[in-house]
């Protein structure tokens, strides 16, 4: 950890507007070969329903998705970890009008055990990065409804229920995919929203970056850094979202303002949703971001952080945008800037902060809400990341 930190070298500004990095020589990354090996290339984080209901026998769950990495091979990685009982599942892969089984230890169904991960047999096959591919799963005894989140609308995930309309979930099941590649770096993104909303700035960032570096997307909705449960928070979700992934060659941490701004929230009915007093100081909040990054450096990967975006006047709750709030959001990316705990900063603020009134979102990249970014905004999140990790990718190369 010392030698990481004493060898860190600045790079200065990147292409776009706010993106800084320092870079670090790690010897256990030195010494990387060429020799193909396993790297996933896409990825989503689970989030449960908030309540169960059964699944007839013939439900199935198919998912549309883009490797960010080409290979000449693939897996994929099925998870129950919120599952409320045993989950027999069959799975195959669509690509174009072709379509191939996946099996388990070659069996065309198995079981995934509450709470426990499947990954399929290899299976051969050429791929581009960037490629559209369906993986399509079903439940063939059926089962519960205790790890599928409905939403509206239609999505890269949809429920197929025999005789019914398909329904839009996020996340559902499948959590990654692999392949089989030589050596590229790879990024994994602990968010929180702002990257789980479908079309978001890190799908952006994944099509930015195909052939350059894997993108795996580890956002929830709601995410924090440790308020909430172990579905929603950072330091929950490190080991199975981020260090449990293969082929990674560092983290991007943006998730925590959600810790700052919720505590004291007023809800519909006049009273906090979350108890003022579960509200941090500048040193709490900025302890809990370098918990992170000392976890993933423990483990031999690169801790890059995101800066977190202005919310003045933010209108969709009251209590969001207090003087004293957005006072210390402000402390709190200085020190990300300055503190050296990460091996890089995504400056997000500094790229959509408005000129005129720092506190607040440019109008141009502002939803209406003066919190959620539009969709000029997300192409702008997603250049900047781009910017700041370019030249992290050419290192690990």
């Amino acid at each position: 950890m010392a030698l990481l930190a004493n060898r860190r070298t600045a790079l200065g500004s990147m292409l776009a507007v706010g993106a800084t990095a320092a870079l670090p020589l790690n010897p256990a990354r030195a010494a990387t070969t060429d020799a193909p090996r396993w790297q996933a290339a896409w990825g989503a984080a689970l989030q449960p329903a908030g309540a169960a209901e059964p699944l007839p026998p013939g439900t199935r769950i198919s998912r549309r998705l883009r490797p960010t990495v080409a290979g000449t091979a693939l897996r994929v990685e099925l998870s129950n970890r919120y599952g409320l009982a045993p989950l027999t599942v069959a799975c195959r892969l669509r690509a174009g009008a072709d379509e191939w089984p996946l099996t388990f230890g070659g069996l065309a169904t198995m079981a995934v055990p509450r709470g426990g991960v499947l990954v399929s047999d290899p299976l051969a096959l050429d791929l581009a990065a960037g490629q559209a591919l369906g993986v399509i799963v079903e439940l063939p005894l059926g089962g519960t409804r205790g790890y599928i989140e409905l939403m509206g609308g239609t999505g890269e995930a949809m429920l197929h229920r025999p005789g019914q309309a398909a329904e839009a979930v996020h996340p559902a099941i499948l959590t990654t995919l692999e392949v089989m590649t030589t050596r590229l770096p790879g990024f994994a993104v602990l968010g929180d929203t702002k990257g789980a909303r479908p079309g978001s700035w890190v799908d952006r960032l994944g099509e930015l970056a195909q052939g350059r570096f894997g993108v795996v997307n580890r956002s929830v909705f709601g995410g924090r850094l440790a308020l909430g449960d172990e579905v929603s928070n950072a330091l929950a979700r490190l080991d199975h979202d981020v260090l449990a992934t293969t082929g990674l060659s560092g983290v991007i941490v943006l998730c925590g303002n959600n810790d700052l701004i919720q505590p004291g929230m007023i809800g519909s009915r006049g009273a906090p949703l979350l108890d003022p007093a579960l509200m941090l100081d500048r040193a709490g909040l900025c302890a809990l971001l370098a918990q992170v990054s000392a976890r993933a450096r423990g483990a031999g990967l690169l801790a890059i952080a995101g800066t977190w975006l202005p919310y003045e006047g933010v209108t969709i709750a009251q209590g969001y945008s207090t003087p004293e709030k957005m006072a210390l959001r402000h402390e709190v990316n200085d020190w990300m800037r300055s503190s050296g705990t990460f091996d890089a900063v995504i400056d997000l603020d500094a790229a959509l902060r408005d000129p005129a009134r720092p506190t607040r979102l440019d109008p141009a990249y502002d939803e209406g809400n003066h919190f959620t970014q539009n969709a000029a905004g997300s192409e702008l999140m997603a250049h900047t990341a781009l910017a700041a990790l370019l030249p992290l990718a050419s290192h690990e190369n």
